[in-house]
């Protein structure tokens, strides 16, 4: 942002277009990456949503974040913004479905990255059981750890095996 935005932040709005579908007050001017609205502040860039709070609410603590209720990045309506820590950035989200923690999103063998089925995920609790643990890991090519923290049930907690209702 140059000096001339700094002397009047009303220009600010000069870049910000109303989403009449949505009420989210979209920026139009520089975005990053993933679609946040970018202002310049003197020496660097800043999200237009955090400028959007500070020019209507004032001052934002250091460390905290300014978080979007709507979910788009562009967003600088301040009725869309809430202030909050990176932790509540992370319950808004897994609270919205968006999350991949345990409960919530792409967890098992759905997951692109898991590198076992459930099906396995179970014969290993049962073969750790019988005191098969030894050379778990390398017949299922994964690490030690990760057989640990399967069978002390840290990791894959939604797999159980089948109950035979006829036993």
């Amino acid at each position: 942002m140059s000096r001339r935005y700094r002397r009047h932040p009303e220009r600010f709005w000069d870049f910000v277009r109303i989403n009449p579908a949505s009420d989210c007050w979209e920026w139009t001017g520089k975005k990053s990456v993933k679609g946040y609205g970018q202002v310049w502040m003197g020496d660097a860039y800043t999200g237009a949503h955090r400028r959007a709070w500070a020019l209507c609410y004032g001052t934002i603590p250091h460390g905290v974040l300014v978080c979007h209720r709507c979910d788009n990045p562009p967003c600088c309506n301040p009725d869309h913004l809430f202030l909050g820590t990176p932790t509540d950035n992370m319950a808004d989200m897994h609270a919205k479905g968006r999350g991949r923690s345990p409960g919530v999103g792409l967890r098992g063998e759905v997951n692109p990255c898991a590198r076992l089925t459930e099906q396995q995920v179970i014969a290993i609790r049962q073969r750790y059981q019988r005191g098969i643990g030894e050379r778990l890991a390398s017949e299922y090519g994964v690490s030690s750890a990760l057989i640990s923290l399967i069978v002390n049930d840290k990791v894959w907690r939604h797999v159980r095996p089948a109950v035979d209702s006829a036993a």
